[in-house]
């Protein structure tokens, strides 16, 4: 059983911790595993929602950017804050890009 595996079974409980109640993720573990979370969280999102991959990328983003969703990985050698605001940034470039 994986991460991901239990995100998708009991996303509606937490959809509800963290767009109604303002919940935080925390995600620890390695960096392929902390990926497979984030796609399986916007995958989760857009379904309930009927967001475009834009609008979830904002969303994620603005749930980064509020310090509200926190990553501890480990298999990378850059520091949090530098992943953070390449992220942030990568991701704005391409919204930006997308007409």
């Amino acid at each position: 059983t994986y991460v991901q595996d239990l995100i998708e079974l009991e996303f509606d409980s937490l959809y509800n911790l963290i767009v109604e109640q303002r919940g935080h993720i925390y995600v620890c573990g390695d960096v392929t595993m902390a990926e497979h979370v984030y796609q399986t969280i916007r995958k989760c999102i857009a379904g309930k929602e009927q967001k475009t991959e834009a609008e979830v990328e904002t969303f994620l983003l603005t749930l980064r950017d509020e310090n509200r969703y926190h990553e501890d990985i480990f298999g990378i050698t850059l520091r949090t804050a530098e992943i953070h605001t390449k992220s942030r940034a990568t991701a704005r470039i391409r919204m930006a890009s997308q007409p």
